[in-house]
């Protein structure tokens, strides 16, 4: 009888020492706002909890807040639905001051997340900051407190990608002017989707209660990525979840679908071979005067509006045969792309370096050579538009 009783005193126990059950999806948001975003990032983290989600999601913050936070340093919560106007998620740890402007910071933080709270999909938001590949003023993911950033032309955002134990199947950059042509080629062999917007990013981001209480109901990856630029899109519309005004917020947004990413890169860089003897061409920079511009410098055009504006252009008709292609590919690569209240209709997928000014592209080129695309020959087809 003793016998018996001990087995069964030892199945219960090891019955309650099971592993974690996998969920359908483990989302990880890494959240860099030790600097002015601190106020914006906890009204998000309510957000959050403002959404309606199951057990089939694990929803797992990492912010590092400012020296003036209820909980100076970095704080790791597990996310819960709550109607509550403050957050009321568990505190899985107080981590105290960390430097989330280190991208080895960003990487542990993705592999103890993914490790601790396993799923069949995994998802990564970055929310900070951002200014595209450049690192002045505005950089990605700045820590104030150490003067630290993600430096992409360094290679950082490209090394924290690698060094995760898990590819990603969706990743949202919840800042500004990052999808851009050469952010894309730094991260796309990490992610089967990448979210982000080529322009400012208001204050208020994504609107992360639509978003998660939709999150678990589509059937595919690609089905909720494309969703998720229209959640972001008609958020900012008048009377939208992330705009009580009657006027409109110029946004953009587009979702990549990676593996089709290559052919677009492969085609840009024919463009750059058969075209940069002639870079100086009338066409080229009627065509360039015609695009919007965007960031601090504006420096950047949409990459679909500049081959759009060159068919317009009375060019070769190889060099019209090869633009259609890419815009083809365009189409290919930006699986969901749109925009709100902007003077273009060509708009709304990635920027592309392209400065007018010859001074700016000296100051940034030794930055810009390091970039992964580079590879393309993209800035030799610039120095040669200044010739």
């Amino acid at each position: 009888m003793k016998y018996f009783l001990i087995l069964f005193v030892v199945a219960i126990l090891f019955s309650g020492c099971s592993e974690t059950q996998e969920a359908e999806w483990t989302i990880l948001i890494y959240m860099a706002a030790d600097n002015g975003l601190n106020n914006a990032a906890l009204s998000d983290i309510n957000e959050m909890e403002n959404s309606i989600f199951s057990d089939n999601i694990n929803i797992i913050v990492q912010i590092d807040n400012n020296q003036y936070n209820q909980y100076p340093g970095a704080v790791r919560y597990h996310v819960y639905p709550d109607t509550s106007d403050e957050i009321t998620s568990k505190i899985i740890s107080l981590m105290g001051e960390i430097d989330s402007g280190d991208y080895n910071t960003l990487t542990s933080f993705a592999n103890w997340g993914f490790n601790k709270y396993p799923s069949e999909k995994k998802a990564l938001v970055i929310w900070s900051h951002g200014n595209g590949w450049y690192d002045y003023y505005n950089r990605f993911c700045p820590d104030h407190e150490s003067g630290s950033s993600i430096d992409i032309p360094d290679g950082d955002l490209r090394n924290a990608l690698e060094r995760m134990n898990s590819k990603l199947d969706i990743m949202i950059l919840d800042a500004c002017f990052m999808q851009t042509i050469e952010v894309l080629t730094e991260a796309y062999r990490y992610a089967n989707y990448i979210i982000s917007s080529e322009d400012v990013v208001p204050t208020d981001g994504f609107p992360y209660d639509i978003v998660f209480t939709a999150w678990e109901d589509y059937l595919s990856s690609e089905i909720l990525a494309s969703e998720l630029v229209g959640f972001y899109l008609d958020s900012y519309l008048p009377g939208g979840s992330q705009n009580s005004s009657v006027y409109y917020i110029p946004v953009t947004c587009s979702a990549v679908k990676t593996s089709r990413f290559p052919t677009l890169l492969n085609d840009l860089s024919d463009f750059t071979v058969n075209w940069t003897y002639v870079a100086n061409s009338d066409y080229f920079t009627q065509a360039r005067n015609n695009c919007l511009e965007f960031n601090d410098l504006a420096s950047d055009i949409d990459i679909k509006e500049f081959f759009y504006e060159l068919t317009q252009q009375d060019i070769p008709e190889e060099l019209d045969e090869l633009s259609c292609n890419i815009l083809e590919n365009i189409e290919d690569v930006f699986i969901a792309h749109g925009f709100i209240d902007y003077m273009s209709e060509s708009i709304g997928t990635a920027i592309l370096w392209y400065p007018e000014n010859q001074d700016i592209y000296n100051n940034l080129l030794n930055e810009y050579q390091q970039l992964e695309f580079s590879n393309t020959g993209w800035q030799i087809f610039l120095e040669n538009t200044f010739r």
